[in-house]
């Protein structure tokens, strides 16, 4: 199976999901029922690349078995991360967000 492409191969600012989460069993069994998973994390964009692997990772998991990813829709750190891993597992994304802490041009957007 392998690690997890970008999203688009012009844009390989997307970093991949570890091979060791794209080829656990766990991540390739649908859940019993799919859920609506609300994760909140930074939006930062001084989030450690070691916690931003997590939340992509998580993201992922949660797109491969079949829950929707909810959160605030930030453009860094790990909300973004986490629908960047979810956007590769070919999940779906629910961005929360207030209009008093983003527009339209601070949310998360897919590559």
């Amino acid at each position: 199976m392998g690690s997890a492409t970008t999203l688009d191969p012009d844009n390989p600012t997307v970093p991949e999901v570890p091979q060791a989460v794209t080829d656990s069993e766990f991540c390739r069994k649908p859940a019993p029922a799919p859920l609506r998973v609300c994760c909140y994390g930074s939006s930062s964009s001084l989030t450690p690349e070691r916690y931003r692997t997590e939340a992509r990772s998580l993201g992922y998991i949660l797109a491969r078995r079949g829950h929707t990813c909810v959160n605030g829709a930030g453009s860094f750190g790990c909300m973004a991360a986490m629908n960047e891993g979810a956007a590769l597992g070919n999940g779906h994304i629910v961005g929360v967000i207030h209009e008093m802490v983003g527009s339209l041009e601070t949310m998360f957007r897919l590559p």
